[in-house]
């Protein structure tokens, strides 16, 4: 089986702080921490990493950041024919608050002026993952691979995320897209107006994650709830692109569609236990043990 992720590449900078921030004050940070960030790209390193043969499309600077990211892709196994590296271009980076008292983070990041350029795209695709970022290269992956597997990670209802979303078989929406493009509160659990209207955008398989609250998806016509599992969180980076890199992962094992949901919510909750984004990503030895607790307790 072989999967594609086309997206964007960054650079991470987790920063862990006790307090909430206050605009004008100085803070002294105690901890750390560096690694491969993104949301196609943590996804691919999830696949890559549980030994699938996946494919990143992206862009990089020929810089150190850039550098760095390809020693991790290397790490995991991801495939990097398709990740251009740049002579005139900064890697994107990110500067992550990540509030120790919650586990939430606050993201600040930068990404250098996006020109157009020509892709190669691998011979085959079985499954693609986008994050609505490398639009041209996206439409030519669609256009070359009709019977592929496509997932959308729609993060915001961007004008190229609703133009991505008819093509595609599975729609994996946050919150904040849910609400901009239904402009329904999630929070007063309007649950199944806001799925039917999503997937009225391709009638398909819709998903929509709540974090601490889980996720709602659609099911022979039916709106169902997976509920979020009771885990100390350390860091949220990264939970969600390990959640779409590992439900493309079940997905492509032809796990049922609730079993895998629930494979893919026990990855991004193993991940929020641990710092960071990349170096979060869970072995599927962890994911199997703590899907057998699951099964004996409904816990893991």
């Amino acid at each position: 089986m072989s999967i594609l992720a086309i997206g964007l590449s960054v650079y991470d900078i987790t920063l862990s702080l006790e307090e909430e921030l206050i605009i004008d004050q100085k803070y002294r940070v105690r901890e750390r921490y560096e690694c491969v960030g993104g949301q196609a790209s943590n996804a691919a390193c999830v696949c890559a990493k549980w030994q699938k043969e996946t494919y990143m499309l992206s862009r990089i600077g020929d810089d150190a950041s850039g550098r760095a990211i390809l020693a991790s892709y290397d790490e995991v196994g991801l495939k990097c024919d398709h990740v251009k590296m740049l002579p005139r271009f900064s890697t994107s980076s990110s500067v992550i608050i990540n509030h120790r008292d919650s586990g939430k983070r606050t993201i600040l990041n930068h990404q250098d002026k996006i020109e157009e350029i020509d892709f190669d795209l691998p011979k085959k695709a079985e499954y693609i993952l986008f994050d609505a970022h490398e639009e041209s290269a996206a439409i030519d992956a669609i256009a070359k691979f009709p019977d592929a597997i496509k997932m959308l990670d729609a993060e915001r209802a961007s004008a190229f995320t609703l133009k991505l979303a008819p093509d595609m078989d599975y729609i994996v929406g946050s919150e904040v897209f849910a609400k901009e493009y239904t402009n329904l509160d999630v929070i007063d659990e309007n649950y199944e107006a806001i799925v039917h209207k999503i997937k009225s955008l391709n009638h398909k398989n819709v998903v929509i994650t709540l974090g601490e609250r889980g996720l709602i998806y659609e099911e022979n016509n039916m709106v169902k709830q997976v509920p979020a599992f009771n885990v100390k969180v350390v860091d949220t980076t990264g939970a969600g692109d390990i959640f779409h890199g590992a439900l493309l992962y079940a997905i492509s094992e032809q796990m049922k569609w609730q079993d895998s949901l629930v494979f893919a919510s026990i990855a991004s909750a193993l991940s929020v236990q641990k710092q960071g984004g990349f170096t979060s990503i869970p072995t599927l030895k962890e994911i199997k043990d703590a899907w057998n607790t699951y099964k004996n307790t409904g816990t893991i």
